[in-house]
């Protein structure tokens, strides 16, 4: 092989290795912990989708707590259970947080949940939260409970009489 192509070659890769090197380093001193890419190519994503993403989950709360992040592809995620970061996010900072990228690649899968409050983005997902907030203030949703609690009680009643039977159902039916 020709040393310039040699050269040349090497030049390529070690760009391209920098650069990968850089994409996975997203959440380098921000402490919050996770589980290192297992590839330079897809990151976490074998691991995410392998055998289900409920066991990745389930496995990285254990190991890593409440909060972790990890790669899906070359893109960095945020998982948390804190309520208290989810209450920040949703709700006091918001603006700050409108551009979510495209959660759990479920983007396009379906056209309705394309203007979802969860998988819309930028001004359309401010002026969806917007409207949607009056209806979930907490006045609305004291007012609402009196009902929500009577249609819980009926429906839980129902399954208990169909499982005193033994019998099974389609729970999109019930």
């Amino acid at each position: 092989m020709d040393p310039i192509t040699l050269c040349f070659f090497c030049f390529v890769c070690l760009i391209i290795w920098r650069w990968r090197k850089g994409v996975f380093s997203a959440f380098v001193g921000t402490n919050i912990p996770g589980p290192p890419p297992r590839s330079w190519l897809w990151g976490s994503l074998q691991e995410y989708w392998i055998p289900t993403t409920s066991d990745f989950i389930c496995k990285a709360v254990q190991q890593y707590g409440d909060t972790f992040g990890f790669y899906l592809g070359d893109h960095p995620m945020v998982f948390t259970k804190d309520l208290d970061l989810i209450r920040n996010v949703l709700i006091k900072d918001f603006n700050n947080f409108d551009e979510k990228g495209l959660i759990f690649f479920m983007h396009g899968i379906h056209p309705r949940l394309n203007g979802s409050l969860i998988f819309s983005g930028g001004e359309r997902w401010k002026a969806t939260r917007t409207c949607m907030s009056h209806a979930f203030s907490t006045s609305k949703l004291k007012s609402m409970m009196p009902a929500l609690s009577h249609s819980t009680d009926l429906f839980l009643e129902t399954l208990r009489e169909l499982a005193e039977k033994d019998q099974q159902v389609d729970i999109s039916e019930t």
